[in-house]
């Protein structure tokens, strides 16, 4: 920690990337709402300049710096400093303290628990409480809706497969169980393949799978299943199929077979939190990010023209998708509370 509290103090003395204190209005739970500029910290388990998550982070903070706030931040924090670190944050005053990753989210609720005048956040956490910690995340159950209703407006064959991993995670189920009801949504005759691989990384595995899938007259095709997504999309290309794709590469790579893809913004989503805890007080709970919720930050994209396959998503198709979507879940939400069983491989 010595070198957290020397940090802190070149910072401030040097002004390299503390921007100014602002006001200190107390925000609680009941919605009184925070300091004018908040003061903010964040926290890494890795480097921030890891070209990956950590990075994301970092670069996150730095667009809140360019909008005036004042940040700092501590990289490489072991799972034994986090407390420490946390309390040390709380107690140097700032306002809005974020730990990056899930493993952070035991350390986050004691330390709210002591400090419940500060917003605590969790970058793609689990957890929150009911006063003054939240957790944001990507919320499954939007994005297999999403990723179901175009999928079903694709299928020339009536015919659509979700290949997912890790069956029984909550994330997945979520996921899968949106993929199904979003895919019903947009055609009640569609259906529905949802199959499961043992590994994440195995290309091999994803590509069987994916074969299992094309036998079964599926044509729109789509594995959430990190480096295993190769696979999925080799046997797609091979058989001119339609799928999601995971980054622009993918677009570039089978132009004419990706729908879209999702990109995530973090700077939009932690800028979503800071104008939140300004204006309306403190997030709490697990805040989910989806279609028309509190907390924004992902995207369709397909190319900088395109937020989808122009070729494959007619403006029909766009215009539905956007008031059946978008808008519906914008106005009434999307309550949802599946179950691992709901989310079981077969044909629905």
């Amino acid at each position: 920690m010595k070198k957290l509290l020397l940090y802190l103090l070149c910072v401030c003395v040097l002004g390299t990337t503390l921007i100014g204190c602002g006001s200190s209005k107390k925000n609680d739970a009941n919605g009184e709402t925070g300091s004018s500029t908040p003061k903010i910290a964040l926290l890494l388990p890795g480097s921030a300049n890891d070209g990956s998550f950590n990075q994301k982070g970092y670069n996150a903070l730095l667009h809140l710096k360019d909008l005036g706030y004042e940040v700092t931040y501590s990289e490489k924090v072991s799972a034994a400093d986090q407390l420490q670190s946390l309390r040390e944050y709380a107690g140097m005053g700032y306002n809005i303290i974020i730990g990056w990753g899930s493993q952070f989210d035991d350390d986050m609720l004691i330390v709210a628990d002591e400090f419940p005048d500060i917003q605590f956040v969790v970058g793609s956490g689990t957890v929150g409480n009911d006063k003054n910690c939240t957790s944001i995340y990507v919320s499954g159950a939007h994005l297999g809706y999403g990723y179901g209703y175009l999928a079903a407006s694709v299928t020339k064959t009536n015919k659509v497969a979700f290949i997912g991993a890790n069956q029984g995670n909550q994330a997945y189920t979520d996921e899968v169980c949106g993929f199904i009801q979003g895919a019903k949504a947009a055609n009640a005759k569609v259906e529905v393949t949802i199959l499961y691989v043992a590994s994440y990384s195995d290309v091999a595995e994803a590509e069987e799978t994916t074969k299992l899938c094309v036998q079964k007259g599926c044509d729109v095709i789509f594995g959430d299943i990190s480096e295993g997504y190769s696979g999925v999309l080799n046997v797609v290309k091979e058989n001119n199929l339609y799928t999601f794709g995971r980054n622009a590469a993918n677009v570039a790579d089978y132009p004419t077979g990706i729908i879209a893809y999702i990109e995530n913004n973090w700077s939009t989503k932690l800028e979503d939190v800071v104008n939140h805890y300004k204006s309306s007080g403190m997030l709490t709970g697990v805040t989910e990010v989806g279609f028309g919720t509190v907390v924004s930050g992902w995207v369709y994209k397909y190319d900088d023209q395109n937020s989808m396959n122009p070729k494959l998503i007619t403006a029909d198709i766009a215009q539905k998708f956007q008031t059946q979507v978008v808008d519906k879940f914008t106005k009434e939400g999307y309550k949802h509370n599946f179950t691992a069983a709901n989310a079981n491989p077969g044909v629905y």
